[in-house]
């Protein structure tokens, strides 16, 4: 009779109910100021203890922490973290792959100054394939007098 009744009522779920997945990706992202100033070591601001190892062959000497955040990625959707004014992270886990890993197309997304148009741009859009506990490092966007570093980390 239950069997039935969840039959029933799997065929009479209205259209476009989403069909279950794969529980969303669970992802630690990390926005970071990386800078070159006058001192010798490096310098890591609190906070960055966790990325530290994927920031030590980068060609700086200072680290600021500008955000961080734990977010629930559903996938083939996008999830928008805010990085700064200026910049949005956008997150789409595509697929599950072997040995538990996840392929994810990551974009990120710059509005411009004002005095250069202001019209956004996506600054990186890329597709990784990560496991849970690796860390994937986005880098290349000037911010400042120095660089925005993205250090994204797939949950268990």
């Amino acid at each position: 009779m239950v069997a039935a009744l969840l039959v029933l009522s799997a065929l009479c779920a209205p259209p476009g109910t989403p069909s279950t997945g794969p529980p969303p990706v669970r992802v630690d992202v990390v926005a970071i100021h990386a800078l070159d100033e006058p001192r010798s070591g490096k310098q890591y601001e609190s906070g960055l203890e966790g990325v530290k190892a994927a920031l030590e062959d980068l060609p700086f000497n200072t680290y600021r922490r500008l955000d961080a955040a734990n977010v629930s990625a559903p996938f083939n959707e996008d999830t928008i973290v805010s990085l700064t004014d200026r910049h949005r992270l956008y997150l789409r886990p595509l697929s599950k792959e072997p040995h538990d890993q996840v392929r994810l197309n990551v974009r990120l997304h710059m509005t411009r100054k004002p005095e250069t148009g202001g019209a956004p741009v996506n600054a990186i859009n890329t597709t990784v394939i990560a496991g849970a506990g690796r860390q994937v490092k986005l880098r290349g966007v000037k911010l400042d007098q120095g660089e925005l570093v993205v250090v994204i980390t797939l949950q268990k």
